[in-house]
């Protein structure tokens, strides 16, 4: 079920976390198969690395916004790409925090 500000008095934004969290079980398990860890690929390269994916992904959909909503790749609507950027900033957050807790300073 897909909500809107509307549907919510004063919790939106758990649905709207919650809604983002089913896309990246989907799309994970697309990366790294069903018995794999789904997030390999973002833990191997680190948080910077996640951060720039959202840039990427930031500027991929001011292209789209320019073209007037009309992206080439029909199956990805604009707001899997918004709840890309989202899940893409929750990874990079974690991973930070843990590499802070590790000690291991990659900056």
């Amino acid at each position: 079920m897909k909500y809107t500000i509307d549907d919510m008095e004063s919790d939106f934004h758990s649905f709207a976390i919650q809604e983002c969290g089913e896309l990246r079980k989907t799309k994970g398990h697309d990366y790294s198969g069903a018995d794999e860890d789904n997030l390999s690929n973002l833990r191997m390269m680190g948080w910077e690395y996640v951060a720039m994916r959202v840039a990427e992904k930031g500027h991929r959909l001011i292209n789209i916004i320019r073209q007037g909503g009309k992206n080439e790749v029909k199956d990805e609507a604009i707001e899997d790409t918004l709840k890309d950027i989202t899940n893409m900033a929750v990874f990079a957050i974690l991973l930070k925090r843990q590499e802070d807790s590790d000690g291991s300073d990659r900056t």
